[in-house]
């Protein structure tokens, strides 16, 4: 069973997550024997640390490799848009969810780039000359 199957099958049965995206390293197929495994997930609401920890553990014991378990109603910027343009979709349960995620990648791409991206700027040109 490859690693998305296996991370696909683990998710499947749990109800608290709706969507499933490996990304990453991984997902981008230039992975090493040294990488760990990026995982985002989403449910219908924020997902507590003590499923977050458990989950992780778990994974990775059944992978046999490190895993960043990333909840998605948590994230924003650049994470966010790596996972969500970048990732492979293992699983999506409620379509509603991955949608409103979408959504709020383009607001924030929309309202909050510029901003970022003129600070990275400044930061760029203070830091390098």
């Amino acid at each position: 069973m490859s690693l998305s199957e296996k991370v696909k099958q683990f998710f499947k049965d749990r109800p608290e997550v709706s969507l499933v995206i490996l990304y990453g390293s991984q997902a981008k197929g230039d992975a090493t024997s040294t990488s760990d495994v990026d995982v985002a997930v989403a449910g219908e609401g924020p997902l507590d640390a003590e499923n977050l920890v458990r989950f992780n553990v778990e994974l990775t014991n059944i992978l046999r490799k490190e895993v960043d378990i990333l909840d998605l109603t948590q994230s924003t910027g650049t994470i966010l848009e790596e996972a969500l343009a970048g990732g492979q979709l293992l699983l999506n349960k409620n379509p509603g969810i991955y949608a409103e995620l979408i959504k709020k990648l383009i607001y924030d791409k929309t309202d909050f780039r510029p901003y970022y991206d003129r600070i990275l700027a400044e930061r760029r040109k203070r830091y390098f000359g």
